[in-house]
């Protein structure tokens, strides 16, 4: 990082002021609600291990004299929290150490990185205070019913280091460290947790309000008042959560001038507003999740050298924590359906998947030397295994797991999600999924907010209910959906990054489409058609000590104007460790396109349920060449967007099929392509490989499959 004098002051209201609200505290998955009796809720803090991970992300806008500047950024902390067993006098001793950073991001055009887990020489600015801050326990004094009294070792740390001979960098950093990784930050934080809890016993549906005062270095005083809400008592892995829904206005006691770096910062006005939902384990008072989004707009005045700049900041900022007991964050669990942005849970659950099935006994296939993607791997053609509705081309030796399922309207609450059969389903290379990829399903939501037509049962089915089987909740932007669908299926996903993001307009236009004729009957009724929106993200992350990279894409189709309903399309997931993620991509892309329902299947399922039935049939038959689709569309356009894109295809090459001869088209990552008369395949890079000799393969006669003669 290079010296900024001049701009010194509007790098500190960018990064020390709204950007490092870093503690707020992370989201709930679960929003239906059980009827329950009323219940008293307190913070509470059981003795032993627990970690917080913390996932921010920030963008803001800054202002100052003539200059605009724009910032992002993307933090993850992981704290090991360890709760004493409590004295004579009834105190506990809360014990938090940093044991994982990862923050990257630009502000005013400079880039910035730190990943703690990294083995490379990391930046000796941001060494300076990560540093020390990893390093440094903090202790947090409980009182006898788990109050908070006092945060103490912060503060210490960042006095200490600002008595010392600092670059200019380095005396913002402190400065901003002090803010937002300060010991008054910290308490303000957990008594904020304190505040949000009612006074008496609430039931679902009971609104209280609450406050809390504050003051921080740089910025004063603040003062918040809440409008809370106890929105339902869910069950979630066989505990109960009590949800409290809280919307708040801060607002700046006073104005608050310090130095920093040879400025004289005055920050004349802060409002900050916030929306966020709180998880709370009613038995325990141990908090579990809270997901919060926080906009803050500042304004004042920093003079240097006796030249004044009047400046203006505004940042949003969304907050993810999860504290899970123990002294490892949260295993990632069996994949549930992918969320939009609140966290909360498709409308109803699938039932449970099937046991995991073994595709075959796996045959002696060469290895490379690192151990990663085989240079030589058979694949064979397996059903779906619930209903026998399409089959895949599943790796020799892996596991499939889920299939299709069907919703009970009497159990989940209405017929919306009951029509469509959906389907949810994994091709693993082991339990832990280290590499796979998963078809996720389709589910309904439902958003009054474009439908006039609604408004008088609006008010009766707010965000987190459930309307005639579909759970209400605003329709979120397909990064958001991703996002918040990342978030929920790898709960203790670790420094986690958005390294890609695109658009699909071609899926966009595919799904049109498809929906031309409801489109028309729509618009002969004076009403607006269905839109959608396709995407795709690639994260990279740690978990269990495994750097993942993980790709998913979906379609959004929206159709609140008319009906007042959104859904989820097309939703693919696949995940590969991050160094080994470019030599499986072409294993992974071979599984994704070798989906093929069955003929007999669709028929039945068109019949069975009708005309819908019949369009989501023609929905499932583009299931499976949805990729090529788009990988044709965008070279006859020679799309701008041929970029490399982790999740699309890349390589290929069309192969005469020599049992149909039919004109295939297929992945050219692989100098040898093989087939037999089922549809299973070998691929290799090895010359002189044969599965007619091979007597783990020979059962069926095997051809070579070669490129399409030009």
């Amino acid at each position: 990082m290079s010296p900024v004098p001049r701009s010194a002051g509007a790098w500190v209201y960018r990064r020390a002021l709204p950007l490092p609200l870093l503690l707020g505290w992370v989201c709930g998955l679960a929003a239906q609600e059980a009827p329950l009796a009323k219940t008293r809720l307190a913070v509470a803090w059981p003795s032993g291990p627990c970690v917080m991970t913390v996932v921010s992300r920030s963008d803001g806008t800054t202002t100052v004299g003539e200059e605009n500047s724009t910032s992002i950024d993307n933090t993850t902390y992981v704290w090991q929290m360890e709760v004493g067993k409590a004295d004579a006098a009834g105190e506990k001793k809360l014990v938090m150490r940093l044991v994982e950073l990862h923050t990257e991001g630009n502000n005013a055009g400079e880039a910035f990185h730190f990943d703690s887990t990294a083995k490379t020489q990391q930046d000796a600015d941001w060494t300076f205070v990560y540093g020390p801050l990893a390093a440094t326990p903090v202790t947090v004094t409980l009182d006898a019913d788990d109050t908070v009294v006092e945060v103490s070792g912060l503060d210490k740390l960042w006095d200490g280091l600002a008595t010392k001979d600092l670059t200019d960098n380095q005396k913002i950093l402190v400065a901003a460290m002090k803010v937002g990784n300060g010991d008054k930050f910290i308490e303000y934080n957990l008594r904020r947790w304190e505040s949000l809890m009612p006074k008496s016993a609430v039931g679902p549906g009971d609104k209280w309000k609450a406050g809390v005062r504050f003051d921080l270095p740089v910025v004063g005083e603040l003062k918040a008042r809440f409008d809370c809400s106890l929105s339902g008592i869910d069950q979630a892995a066989g505990q109960q959560l009590a949800s409290i829904e809280a919307a708040a206005e801060y607002s700046q006691s006073s104005p608050k001038t310090s130095q920093i770096s040879g400025l004289d910062l005055t920050l004349q006005k802060v409002t900050l507003e916030e929306q966020a939902r709180l998880k709370v384990e009613p038995k325990t008072g141990r908090v579990v999740s809270e997901d919060c989004t926080r906009t803050a707009v500042l304004a004042g005045k920093a003079t240097e050298q006796g030249a004044e700049h009047k400046f203006t900041s505004k940042t949003t900022t969304h907050i993810v924590t999860t504290i899970t007991p123990g002294t490892k964050p949260a295993s990632t669990p069996a994949a549930p359906p992918a969320t939009p942005a609140t966290g909360t849970p498709a409308p109803a659950t699938p039932p449970p998947d099937a046991p995991a099935v073994t595709a075959g006994e796996p045959s002696p296939v060469a290895k490379n030397a690192t151990g990663a993607r085989p240079v030589t791997i058979v694949l064979r053609r397996q059903w779906e295994p619930k209903q026998r509705a399409f089959t895949v081309l599943v790796p020799l030796g892996w596991q499939i797991e889920g299939g299709l399922f069907s919703i009970d309207p009497t159990q989940g609450g209405g017929a919306l999600n009951s029509v469509e059969t959906k389907c949810d389903f994994s091709i693993k290379r082991d339990a832990a999924g280290s590499v796979m990829v998963r078809w996720a399903p389709t589910y309904n939501f439902a958003d009054f907010s474009r439908a006039p037509e609604f408004a008088s049962i609006a008010s009766l089915f707010p965000p987190g209910r459930n309307y005639n089987g579909a759970l209400v909740m605003p329709m979120p932007t397909v990064e958001d959906y991703l996002t918040a669908g990342f978030r929920k299926v790898r709960p203790g996903a670790t420094a986690m990054r958005v390294t890609q993001r695109g658009e699909l307009p071609e899926l966009a236009e595919i799904l049109q489409g498809l929906s031309r004729e409801v489109n028309a009957k729509m618009a002969q009724l004076g009403k607006p058609p269905m839109i959608f929106t396709a995407g795709c993200l690639v994260f990279d992350y740690t978990e269990a000590q495994t750097r993942f990279r993980e790709a998913a894409l979906t379609a959004l189709c929206d159709w609140r104007a008319t009906a007042g309903i959104w859904s989820n399309q097309f939703t693919f997931h696949m995940r590969a460790p991050a160094d080994e993620a470019d030599t499986w991509k072409p294993v992974l892309e071979v599984i994704r396109q070798s989906l093929k329902f069955n003929p007999e299947w669709l028929a039945a399922y068109a019949k069975a349920v009708g005309e819908r039935g019949a369009q989501a049939a023609e929905v499932m038959r583009y299931l499976a060449r949805v990729d090529q689709e788009i990988f044709d569309r965008r070279a006859k356009t020679r799309s701008a967007n041929q970029h490399e894109n982790y999740l699309l295809l890349s390589g290929q090459e069309e192969y005469v099929n020599p049992f149909t001869r039919e004109t295939e088209r297929d992945t050219s990552d692989y100098k040898q392509r093989w087939t037999n008369a089922a549809g299973d395949r070998l691929y290799s890079n090895t010359d002189g490989v044969d599965p007619n000799q091979d007597p783990n393969l020979n059962q069926q006669v095997w051809k070579q499959t070669l490129p399409r003669p030009r």
